[in-house]
């Protein structure tokens, strides 16, 4: 499979949900395909045995542009807590099934009065880390008027497609499109 047709694919299979998106999206605040991405830092919440007297910033540009790395895409995963709990779950098994093949996943929760993500970040190790945005500023600034929202990423942080649906309620497309990249890397490094 070609990069082109290769793009052409992950753009029909996560762009079909903007287009269904309700009325008050407005499409020309959401980044564009084969845009680049807004840069972003957020702190991070902190996993089961994360030193508590430091506060971690994390920053889009430390999985892809100038240095992505071995990264060969970026799935960034706006969260609430009412969708937690699945999106955790398989963001997980994704991450350890395709690290190698350079995914990196961020999540970003949405929510404002974030206490339920904090308690169930603390309680686990996720592989990946997940973000505080509780005043909408960086969902602001991608346009995303609503709780739930996917971008995947490529290693330049341009936007290859995106979904309005949370991770759980879209993986079957979601994970076609990261399965079919995750080929690709590998491909490419034989």
């Amino acid at each position: 499979m070609t990069r082109s047709s290769l793009l052409a694919l992950v753009v029909a299979l996560l762009v079909a949900p903007v287009a269904l998106a309700s009325p008050q999206w407005d499409p020309a605040e959401l980044p564009t395909i084969g845009g680049t991405a807004p840069a972003f830092g957020l702190e991070a919440f902190k996993g089961r045995g994360e030193d508590d007297s430091q506060a971690r910033v994390v920053q889009l540009d430390d999985y892809c542009g100038i240095s992505p790395g071995d990264t060969s895409m970026v799935l960034v995963a706006f969260v609430n807590e009412l969708v937690v709990k699945d999106d955790f779950k398989i963001l997980n098994q994704w991450s350890r099934k395709y690290s190698r093949d350079g995914l990196r996943i961020v999540a970003i929760s949405t929510d404002e009065k974030p206490t339920a993500i904090a308690d169930a970040v603390s309680k686990t190790r996720l592989p990946f880390p997940v973000l505080d945005d509780r005043y909408g500023i960086v969902a602001q600034r991608y346009g995303i008027p609503g709780p739930t929202f996917t971008l995947l990423l490529d290693s330049a942080c341009r936007v290859l497609g995106m979904s309005d649906k949370a991770v759980g309620a879209d993986s079957q497309r979601l994970g076609s499109a990261v399965d079919e990249r995750a080929k690709n890397a590998r491909l490419l490094r034989k």
